[in-house]
């Protein structure tokens, strides 16, 4: 199973557009991988992180999980059979290749593999403070997810859950796969 996939999320509020939460790196903004190398970014990028994939044969999935530099928590497919890298890449504002983000953008990010073919089923989590969303004085049950498919944004079916704390958002969607 090999083949290649990027594809474009945003997180969004759904209603009056609010001050972004996602803030441009100025100039000196790091990112991290599983080999702890730090490396200047692009401006408009607010973090790069690339993780490899992990797979459960028992649960009979494969699974990536990032670390806080961006706000996508994890991407898992229901297969055990993948392998590779999986790179999340986090905007400031909308890459000129993909145009507005409808409603108020809260992150924004792009999620590429050279390993993974669009074909693939996949649930895309993303994770927020509680901090975030108070911000821009918005509620959990305003975000959603949209995924930006044949030139234009797509919502998907979101689903929200608190952490028991009540410091933390999960919000997550399954896209279907993960390709434009």
């Amino acid at each position: 199973r090999t083949g290649s996939s990027t594809a474009t999320y945003s997180l969004t509020i759904e209603r009056g557009a609010p001050p972004v939460v996602a803030q441009p790196s100025p100039g000196g903004a790091t990112s991290e991988s599983d080999t702890d190398n730090e490396t200047d970014l692009p401006d408009g990028v607010t973090g790069v992180d690339e993780q490899d994939i992990q797979n459960d044969e028992g649960f009979g999935i494969s699974q990536v999980r990032f670390t806080d530099v961006t706000d996508v928590e994890s991407i898992t497919w229901s297969t055990a059979e993948l392998n590779g890298t999986v790179t999340a890449t986090a905007y400031a504002e909308p890459p000129a290749d993909v145009g507005a983000v409808p409603g108020a953008m809260i992150s924004l990010s792009e999620i590429s593999s050279p390993t993974i073919n669009d074909t693939d089923p996949s649930r895309i989590q993303f994770t927020l403070s509680t901090g975030q969303l108070n911000e821009v004085n918005a509620s959990a049950d305003e975000l959603r997810i949209y995924h930006f498919v044949d030139g234009e944004w797509t919502p998907l079916e979101t689903d929200i859950t608190e952490s028991d704390d009540g410091n933390e958002v999960l919000v997550q969607a399954d896209p279907g796969s993960l390709s434009y």
